[in-house]
């Protein structure tokens, strides 16, 4: 294809950064701006805001100087590289949208799914059909993950603000906090692959491992 006339500035500034700035964590630079990995998300098809960090600002920005934000830093920012065996794990992710019915939600749980990342309205509201909480309940009560996300571009998921929410929280769905859908897909397929169990994986989604969540004040 032909290349983006972006792309070799792109990434003569990335191995400058990579080359001199101490930021031991993943991340993307594009469009003069270093973002944190986990924070990242898609933004724009083909412009040249193509990515977006909608809930943390950039780590630094490059102009005729770079320039280092007072980005709060990622928890383990120091110390060797360790990788960690990941497996592909079977996670659902719904959207939903008006007039979405329990059996739409009942399918994705029939399939072999260890988790299930649900895009609801607003700071996480969601119908409160009875027979769409029920399903919910009763995954969750099966050990599946099910994780609240707003759909957004930015803000936060509070279960507790309306009613709404808080029948998915009674229904055993979690919050997502701020995440992105990117970042709770490799949270979860990372923690899966940990053989823990389903309350310690639960416990774990709501922590702040590698600055991919704005912690509860």
């Amino acid at each position: 294809g032909v290349r983006a006339p972006s792309a070799p500035i792109n990434l003569l500034n990335a191995l400058y950064v990579a080359a001199n700035y101490p930021i031991n964590e993943v991340t993307l630079f594009f469009n003069n701006r270093l973002f944190r990995g986990n924070r990242t998300t898609k933004a724009h098809a083909d412009g040249f805001d193509a990515f977006a960090s909608p809930n943390l600002p950039p780590l630094l920005e490059a102009g005729i100087h770079i320039r280092r934000l007072n980005t709060p830093p990622a928890p383990y920012g120091s110390g060797e590289l360790i990788v960690h065996p990941i497996t592909p794990q079977p996670i659902g992710v719904v959207t939903i949208y008006p007039g979405i019915s329990a059996e739409v939600v009942r399918n994705f749980l029939r399939q072999p799914v260890k988790a299930l990342i649900l895009r609801s309205y607003g700071v996480g509201n969601a119908p409160q059909n009875k027979a769409f909480l029920q399903e919910l309940k009763e995954a969750s009560s099966r050990g599946i993950v099910v994780v609240n996300l707003t759909q957004c571009m930015s803000g936060r998921v509070n279960m507790g603000g309306y009613a709404t929410g808080n029948a998915l929280a009674h229904a055993g769905v979690i919050g997502g906090a701020d995440m992105t859908v990117e970042a709770t897909l490799t949270k979860l397929h990372y923690l899966l692959s940990q053989g823990l169990d389903t309350q310690a994986i639960r416990s774990a989604m709501a922590q702040n491992l590698r600055g991919e969540l704005t912690p509860d004040d």
